[in-house]
C-alpha cells in the first residue's frame, strides 16, 4: 500500500505553524479524511497510474499516453489473390493465395473493429512503448517482436542487407497479429527500409 512519508505539519506554511485553532482544524480535517484519501490514491494507483494494474479506463488513458488505439481494423477476409513472391509460411492460411483459392481482392464488406482486451491491449502497449525509443537496428526490433509474440513461439528479423528486413516466425499468425503488426503502428519503420512478413 502506498504511505505518505510527509504529513501535514510539514506542508504547513511557518507562519501559521504555531496557531493552535488552525493547527486543530487541520489535524481534524486531516484524521477525518486521512483513511479514505490513502484508499483512493491506492485505487487511483493500481487501476490508472501502475500500468502492470490497470485496466480499462486506466489502459485508455495509457494508449493515449504512448499513442496506440484499442481499437484495430481487422478483416476478417484477408485471404487474397498473390503471387509467389508475397507467400510467407506465417501467413500461408491468411495471406496470397494460389489461383482458385482466393479472391482477387479482399471484401470490404466484412472488415471490422477489433476491440483488445486489457491483457491483450496492455501488451500492445508495453511494446508501442518500446517502438516509440528504439533505435530501429535489428537487435532492437529483433526484441520488439520476441515481446510482442513472447508466448507464441520465435520471432526474428533477418537484414537483407539491400534496404530490406524481413520478420520472421515460428507459427501461423492469426488476423490480429496481422493487423497489430500492419495497423497499429507498433512497428518500428527505420528510414529507407521496407518490412516484409516471411
Amino acid at each position: 500500500m502506498l504511505t505518505s512519508t510527509i504529513g501535514w505539519k510539514e506542508t504547513l506554511l511557518t507562519q501559521y505553524a504555531n496557531s493552535p485553532t488552525l493547527c486543530e482544524l487541520i489535524e481534524r480535517f486531516h484524521a477525518a479524511i486521512a483513511l479514505s484519501t490513502q484508499q483512493a490514491i491506492q485505487q487511483f494507483f493500481n487501476m490508472i497510474w501502475n500500468i502492470d494494474t490497470a485496466v480499462g479506463y486506466g489502459l485508455d488513458v495509457w494508449g493515449k499516453i504512448i499513442g496506440v488505439s484499442r481499437q484495430l481494423q481487422v478483416s476478417g477476409n484477408v485471404a487474397y489473390l498473390g503471387f509467389v513472391e508475397q507467400y510467407a509460411k506465417a501467413t500461408q492460411n491468411i495471406g496470397p493465395q494460389p489461383f482458385n483459392v482466393a479472391p482477387m481482392r479482399p471484401s470490404t464488406t466484412d472488415n471490422g473493429v477489433y476491440r483488445l482486451d486489457d491483457s491483450a491491449y496492455r501488451l500492445l502497449i508495453m511494446t508501442k512503448a518500446m517502438s516509440n525509443i528504439t533505435d530501429g537496428t535489428v537487435p532492437s526490433i529483433n526484441r520488439l517482436i520476441s515481446y510482442l509474440f513472447k508466448d507464441r513461439g520465435r520471432a526474428w528479423v533477418v537484414d537483407h542487407l539491400d534496404h530490406t528486413i524481413g520478420l520472421h516466425f515460428d507459427f501461423l499468425l492469426t488476423t490480429i497479429d496481422l493487423a497489430i503488426l500492419a495497423n497499429s503502428d507498433v512497428m518500428p519503420r527505420p528510414a529507407g527500409v521496407s518490412i516484409s512478413l516471411e
